[in-house]
């Protein structure tokens, strides 16, 4: 297959000039859709310009405005699939990106979708005896309804006293009897939404009266309605208005702290289908933005009434569950212990985190954290937020990463604090992770220990000049020169509750939409024709992630919080300012994958997200991190399936498909005859030649890790490099989706160079393509092709000895060409002013807070902008004022029938 001419790439680049809408492909990226949004939202938590990113999720920006990056999403057991007796036990990721500042009661829908095969059903009693905050014995439910009683608010029978909810229970005469104009009008048929449910203000103040006891029951929490009052929070995208809240503190007026919310409640006095679908939609957004915005926040809970039938809801980490409906019209008896259980509970209880405490230090909202580390609790103060994506899905690893530094406490007292080492900042990394899975330190120890007993014969096959010295150098001073993120403590936190014997998956629970899509909901799903003509094998998908509900068998493994503190502070691959140090920190990187291979170990995520540059012992370096997928390469037995694993832009072509590559004999361009790897006429066609027409699933080898990194210096010189060219290719190469585009397959096999060489910015175009980038994926294609079924660390010498060269060479040109080539810059870091520089004295007292007093998001976004599944990278994009959304991924184990 032949590929579009060289004269007719160049009258398409002409066209795109002259019409003036050719835009830099990061310009695309490092936007979102700003389509009919009248005012920009303000991010004061998510930043866009990490200093570092080490977790999963992505990293959401201010204004309008979204880092490129595709970092690294949470993981979590994939809705809908069964799990693989056979296999290794790996966590596959799912599938979820960042909601960036979108207003949260504009994407209800994405959310909802997302987080529904993570919805579980259980009876009442169920939740009672497992879920709730605690099971209030009868004796004190007993004495909150003869409170009740005696307040009038209940019968002697325990009933509801007669036309309290009688708009509810009664449905509207119908002029049957009587014409209408002869009816008595009765007050309680005419009773607003809010009226009806505004009695229960009333009615749960007096069911448990403040400063009542039971034993150690005292009450701590308190019901508030909301009436109309927007409500905000400590991140972007607040703005919605729930119907009532428990809250940690009595409400006396003003702003309501959604820190203090414990849990939350929507009511509609109807049981349509679709006001039931809006009432859901309204809990799970408002119970996703709970957990997002508050890392004190273990767990939360829900309330929903839908005319007279009611429902108690838990989110957590590991997995949601909903209640089977009572009627509490009908039995008052279990309303009363549904609201008892939660106004007399404990703060652990009802899930807030005993170990992060909310301090103001400085007019500055901060968190102080307790980990619970091998010597000893340390404590560790937030400076500033680093990594704080907005999700979707509630069940995951929700990572947080903070730039902070230790303190000690002064008389025991977290009010009083001191700087355990002044000017010294770490970075803090918070994450729930599956309860007996192997820790980042635990993987980092035995990696470390595998390479303390290497020997000089060990890497004899190193090229002499080159690779070998520099696999010396960080072994020796061990382990201070290797290239890898240094641990200074880590501890485990509480777990989630384990899913209950009777919770079962139910898709009813959000109930299905049957009104006809919005013209604003159509236009996200509307993928408009490109300006370039499309290569053969380019497939016209969006780049977008497919992310429809599966329902069926899954674990719903416990989820376990973990903290781990980096003893220095750095920023992302992604954040680099200019060409010189991307490609020097990843040549840095092939270096810790090398010592990777010779420990035997294979890291399985390698992304921009993961590499981090930091300055160390005056010396500018990249360094790996994230090891918690890493795996020891002894992975040869024939049941062995691995999952999708990885970020979608950097995963390798055979792991994002979930099948070996299948070889096919085809007619190949002229240009792939030149620039590989050996004899520069060394053909691609002994490599294209399939031995036979299996395809089997794909196992995590070396090279793939390499491939990775390979894909990352594409990435840099055709997303990050200032060159309007680039981006179609770009657009092509990339992709979110569950599966890779064609083009990238295409490509990987040897096709469509001239497409890609005509895309990298003309002083790059001879010098990082196709000689040295090129070299190395052509190399990795054919070890896809020719290596053993059960291949051995022998079989991957000559691959690493080869493209060490590659990769020393491209930092060299990249060095060369710096002054010429400009990367665009990270989007605006709106808190860059107000970052908080090291003091002289840092010494203080920070006070104690449960109350939030910093500055709210604000501002309003269309819902065109909020489709997590539809954000495209095409010349669709190309008109000013239509950015994509950046999205981010992990990719899921799934079915044997895959």
């Amino acid at each position: 297959m032949r590929l579009v001419g060289l004269n007719s790439i160049k009258v398409v680049i002409v066209l795109l000039a002259l019409t003036s809408i050719s835009l830099s492909p990061t310009y695309f990226l490092l936007t979102t859709f700003a389509l009919n949004s009248s005012e920009p939202e303000k991010s004061t938590t998510n930043r866009a310009r990490s200093i570092i990113m080490l977790g999963s999720e992505s990293s959401s920006s201010s204004s309008n405005v979204q880092s490129s990056v595709p970092v690294t999403p949470p993981r979590s057991l994939d809705p809908g699939l069964t799990s693989v007796a056979s296999a290794i036990s790996d966590t596959p990721r799912s599938t979820k990106g960042d909601l960036g500042a979108f207003a949260q009661h504009k994407i209800r829908s994405e959310i909802a979708e997302q987080m529904a095969p993570e919805l579980l059903r259980c009876p009442i009693n169920a939740f009672f005896s497992h879920y709730s905050p605690f099971n209030p014995d009868n004796d004190l439910v007993d004495s909150a309804v003869s409170a009740l009683k005696k307040k009038n608010h209940l019968t002697s029978t325990g009933n509801w006293r007669p036309g309290t909810f009688a708009s509810i229970t009664e449905p509207p005469a119908k002029a049957t009897s009587k014409k209408a104009s002869e009816k008595t009008p009765d007050a309680s048929e005419h009773e607003s939404e809010a009226v009806v449910f505004g009695k229960l203000t009333k009615i749960i103040k007096d069911m448990v009266p403040q400063g009542g006891n039971n034993d150690d029951r005292t009450r701590r929490f308190f019901y508030t309605d909301c009436g109309n009052k927007v409500v905000e929070g400590d991140i972007s995208g607040g703005g919605f208005k729930p119907d009532a809240f428990v809250l940690r503190n009595e409400y006396t007026g003003g702003k309501i702290t959604l820190s203090d919310a414990a849990v939350v409640a929507e009511f509609k006095n109807s049981n349509d289908p679709e006001v039931t679908r809006d009432n859901r939609l309204k809990i799970i957004s408002a119970a996703s933005h709970i957990m997002n915005n508050d890392p004190c926040r273990m767990w939360t809970y829900g309330i929903s009434i839908e005319k007279d039938m009611m429902s108690v809801w838990y989110f957590s980490r590991s997995h949601s569950m909903k209640t089977d409906g009572f009627n509490w019209i009908e039995d008052p008896w279990t309303f009363v212990k549904v609201f008892v259980s939660f106004l007399f509970a404990k703060e652990l209880e009802i899930g807030f985190d005993p170990s992060v405490r909310r301090v103001t230090y400085r007019t500055k909202e901060r968190f102080i954290y307790e980990i619970k580390a091998e010597g000893g609790t340390r404590y560790y103060r937030t400076i500033n937020p680093i990594f704080n994506p907005r999700v979707a899905c509630i069940t995951g690893r929700k990572t947080r990463v903070w730039e902070a530094e230790e303190v000690r406490l002064i008389d025991g007292s977290l009010a009083n604090v001191q700087v355990v080492e002044t000017g010294k900042r770490v970075a803090l990394k918070d994450v729930w992770l599956d309860e007996g899975s192997q820790t980042e330190r635990q993987i980092q120890k035995a990696i470390f220990d595998k390479l303390k007993q290497v020997r000089d014969e060990d890497y004899e096959w190193a090229t002499e000049g080159y690779l070998r010295p520099l696999i010396k150098e960080a072994l020796t001073d061990f382990p201070r020169n290797l290239p890898f993120m240094q641990i200074e403590c880590d501890g485990w936190g509480k777990e989630t509750r384990e899913r209950h014997a009777e919770a079962v998956a139910d898709p009813a629970i959000i109930p299905a939409k049957n009104l006809e899509s919005s013209a604003s909901q159509s236009a996200m799903h509307t993928r408009k024709k490109s300006t370039m003509s499309r290569p053969s094998g380019a497939s016209n998908r969006p780049n977008s992630v497919s992310s429809r509900p599966r329902y069926g068998f899954r674990d719903y493994i416990v989820k376990k919080q973990y903290r781990l503190v980096y003893s220095s502070v750095g920023y992302a691959l992604h954040d680099a300012k200019d060409l010189s140090t991307s490609f020097k920190a990843i040549e840095d990187v092939f270096i810790a994958l090398v010592l990777l291979f010779l420990a035997g170990w294979v890291h399985r995520d390698v992304s921009t997200g993961n590499i981090i540059i930091v300055t160390v012992h005056g010396r500018t370096r990249g360094l790996l991190s994230d090891l918690e997928y890493a795996r020891e390469f002894n992975r040869t037995g024939e049941n062995v399936i691995d999952p999708k694993m990885g970020t979608p832009f950097f995963m390798p072509v055979e792991i994002h498909q979930g099948s070996k590559l299948k070889f096919v004999a085809q007619d190949l361009p002229v240009d792939l005859e030149t620039h590989l790897p050996g004899s520069p006429t060394e053909s691609l066609n002994s490599v294209l030649v399939s031995q036979d027409g299996h395809t089997s699933k794909p196992i995590f080898f070396f090279h793939h890790d390499l491939e990775s990194l390979t894909w990352i210096g594409f990435w840099v010189a055709l997303g990050k490099v200032e060159y309007g060219g680039s981006s179609e290719v770009f657009s092509w190469l990339f992709t979110n989706d569950l599966t890779p585009d064609a083009f990238r397959i295409n490509f990987f096999k040897g096709l469509h160079r001239e497409y890609v060489s005509n895309a990298f910015h003309p002083d790059l175009r001879t010098k990082l393509f196709p000689g040295l980038l090129g070299s190395v994926h052509v190399m990795l294609y054919k070890l896809c092709h020719s290596l053993p079924d059960a291949p051995v660390k022998q079989d991957f010498y000559s691959l690493y000895g080869k493209t060490s060269k590659y990769f020393h060479k491209l930092a060299t040109v990249a060095d060369e060409v710096n002054d010429k080539v400009k990367l665009n810059p990270p989007p605006l870091d709106p808190l860059s002013a107000s970052r908080e520089q090291p003091l002289a004295n840092d010494n203080d007292k920070g006070t104690s807070n449960g109350q939030k007093k910093g500055t709210r998001g604000k501002g309003k976004a269309d819902a065109v902008q909020t489709s997590v599944r539809s954000q495209e990278l095409s010349t669709s994009r190309k008109r000013k004022g239509s950015e994509p959304q950046r999205m981010s991924m992990r990719l899921r184990k799934r079915p044997n029938t895959d």
